[in-house]
């Protein structure tokens, strides 16, 4: 039985791309099968929903709004014990943008509930304005946050500021200001069935994956050209991005990252019904 396993294809998901490449999964008699989700975290929460992924990369905070929502998955374990920097982009071609005018503009996102979305209104919240959803226009992804900014159908969006920064070198994208979210950024997730029919196996690609990252993080110099190679970033920028990031490898995570993402989703009436932290992972996972 095949893995199904989804991610964004970012340099965040290095590491697996990686073992999967050198077959370390299969060595295990585990047939771990990767899909891309240019979309994000809401594209995944949907298959994930549909039953077409056993186990995605999530936004922390995507994960935990559709796990307070009733989803059909809990956290397996932190992917990403940092925060991830998100970058404020507007068109070049507005020279009158400014991040006063944040609360009047139209929001690209890449649809309702992704980090897009629901970074927007954490920002908004601690600068002190207020969004509405009327002001959100669904992009899907990278490429329809770039053609609706060049075409005038959206003044700005959200997106990791590594994987947008060749379009601010080459000016198509101004950069009006950087974000980073109050808490760690990715989580992965595995659907109840999945977990509770396949606890073994899905220990064992938990293992496999924090084994490879270790490994991967001994010799820094070759992972700045892999990841610089297969996601066309500059080697400098991947320094960059490398010396602010944590992959999480144990089953460890604290518990005021939980406590303070839902409570920033309740007070922006993001979710209805907040629930307590051991409700939103899986028994693999450590609160600390």
């Amino acid at each position: 039985m095949s893995v199904r396993i989804g991610g964004v294809p970012e340099h965040f998901n290095f590491p697996w791309h990686d073992a999967i490449e050198h077959k370390l999964f299969e060595s295990q008699g585990i047939d771990l099968k990767w899909k891309d989700f240019p979309g994000g975290t809401g594209a995944m929460c949907k298959a994930l929903e549909n039953k077409e992924l056993d186990l995605a990369l999530l936004l922390t905070e995507g994960a935990i709004k559709e796990i307070c929502s009733g989803a059909n998955f809990k956290i397996l374990k932190a992917f990403v014990d940092t925060p991830l920097s998100w970058g404020i982009h507007t068109s070049s071609n507005d020279v009158k943008a400014n991040l006063k005018d944040l609360n009047q503009m139209r929001y690209a996102i890449s649809r309702f509930g992704s980090g897009s979305h629901l970074m927007a209104y954490v920002h908004a919240k601690e600068n002190g304005f207020q969004l509405n959803d009327n002001q959100m226009v669904i992009v899907g992804d990278l490429q329809g946050a770039r053609n609706a900014l060049a075409n005038n159908e959206a003044d700005l969006f959200f997106w990791e500021r590594f994987m947008t920064k060749p379009f601010v070198d080459s000016n198509e994208f101004n950069l009006l200001d950087i974000f980073p979210t109050p808490w760690p950024c990715f989580m992965l997730v595995a659907t109840n069935v999945f977990f509770e029919s396949q606890k073994i196996k899905v220990e064992a690609i938990c293992e496999i994956i924090n084994n490879h990252i270790n490994n991967l993080s001994l010799d820094k110099e070759n992972l700045i050209n892999k990841i610089s190679s297969k996601y066309h970033l500059s080697k400098s920028d991947i320094e960059i991005w490398l010396s602010s990031t944590k992959w999480n490898t144990n089953f460890e995570i604290e518990q005021d990252s939980f406590t303070k993402t839902t409570s920033s989703l309740f007070s922006l009436n993001l979710i209805q019904n907040p629930i307590k932290n051991t409700e939103l992972i899986h028994h693999t996972v450590t609160l600390i």
